[in-house]
C-alpha cells in the first residue's frame, strides 16, 4: 500500500461567547479574510448578542462577548 502523508494548513477566527447560566460557546470562522480586524469581529459578536440569535445547547441566550482569536491549525493527514 503506497500512503502518502499530506499537510493542510488553514486560518480561523474562534469567537468565544457566555450566557447569563455561566456556559460557554466557541464559534469558528475558517479562512476569514486577512483584513478582519478584532474590532469588526467584536462589532459582529455585539450584533449577534443585540440580535438574540445565539443560544447554548439548553437555550441559554449568549449575553456576552468574552473574546476572540485567530488561529492557525495545521493538519496532518496519516492515511
Amino acid at each position: 500500500m503506497n500512503i502518502m502523508a499530506e499537510t493542510l494548513v488553514r486560518d480561523e477566527i474562534v469567537c468565544t461567547f457566555g450566557t447569563a447560566a455561566d456556559t460557554r460557546v466557541n464559534i469558528r470562522t475558517s479562512d476569514p479574510a486577512d483584513s478582519v480586524t478584532g474590532e469588526v469581529v467584536n462589532t459582529v459578536m455585539e450584533t449577534a448578542i443585540a440580535q438574540n440569535v445565539l443560544q447554548d445547547t439548553n437555550g441559554n441566550p449568549e449575553t456576552d462577548a468574552l473574546g476572540a482569536k485567530r488561529m492557525r491549525v495545521t493538519e496532518e493527514v496519516l492515511f
